[in-house]
């Protein structure tokens, strides 16, 4: 049997090259901690990257986090996929006529227009979108505040991405900032149609996130993730307690988290 290459370094190095803020990179446990989303979403989003989920994260204006977002949930990939940042249109061409051997995870870091490292705009972000296959997920994040504005602003001109296409995105997730802090406001997860239903939002009163679909979390992605649904029960219990005990040993630092889940959480679940 082939060994499986970890790609953990190359990965933490790609992620942390997300960093806007300066610092450290923040992990799930430091968002959880701030309120900025629920320990049982983020349990469900870690999950949802570990088997390989194409993500994307908005906000209306840009510094509410949801690049911090992204590079916390990012450090949940399973080690033998290589995190791969699209620095321009020239790489999708490339991409399209090349195959690996392992699974890659096709990092834009922002769909925007702009001189900026990794943003991607105009028929590139189509081209990036035909990529995804079931060798090839796709994180990214872009400026919207809700999901119909964002489906708008990726199916008009000048992006045009189908929306069968979009189907292909497991989970859109959305952010605001204000006096109450930085928030996680919706969640929307792929439904069983081809389309995406509200799974998570935020009650501002309760400042909680409530889980709001009628299906669980396992129903709607057993078959997605070709995973029986007590499998994903068993799993989102099992990283909801890591997730909870890493919080209480005080385990924050991005890079240890995801360590401490390679060699704890993956062994005991496969």
């Amino acid at each position: 049997m082939k060994k499986v290459k970890p790609y953990t370094h190359e990965n933490l190095l790609a992620i942390n090259n997300l960093n806007q803020r300066g610092g450290r990179m923040l992990s799930l446990c430091d968002l959880i901690t701030a309120g900025t989303l629920s320990l049982e979403a983020a349990a469900e989003l870690a999950l949802i990257a570990y088997y390989n989920g194409s993500f994307l994260t908005a906000a209306g204006p840009g510094g509410v986090g949801k690049t911090t977002l992204m590079a916390a949930i990012l450090a949940f990939l399973p080690p033998g996929t290589e995190i791969m940042t699209i620095t321009g249109s020239g790489m999708l061409s490339e991409l399209g006529t090349r195959t690996f051997d392992h699974h890659l995870c096709l990092l834009v870091h922002e769909i925007g227009s702009g001189p900026y490292f990794s943003y991607l705009w105009g028929n590139g972000v189509a081209r990036y979108f035909g990529l995804i296959n079931r060798d090839r997920s796709l994180v990214s994040n872009l400026h919207a505040e809700t999901y119909d504005g964002a489906v708008s602003q990726l199916k008009g001109h000048p992006l045009s991405v189908a929306r069968d296409v979009l189907a292909h995105i497991d989970f859109f997730a959305f952010m605001k900032a204000g006096a109450y802090g930085r928030r996680v406001t919706e969640i929307w997860y792929a439904d069983t149609n081809g389309s995406h239903i509200p799974a998570w939002k935020w009650d501002r009163k309760m400042d909680s996130l409530l889980y709001v679909a009628a299906l669980p979390f396992s129903k709607l992605f057993s078959a997605r993730f070709h995973q029986k649904e007590d499998t994903l029960k068993t799993r989102i219990s099992a990283l909801q307690a890591y997730l909870h005990e890493a919080m209480n040993q005080h385990i924050t630092h991005l890079e240890k988290l995801q360590r401490e889940f390679l060699h704890r959480f993956l062994p005991a679940s496969d």
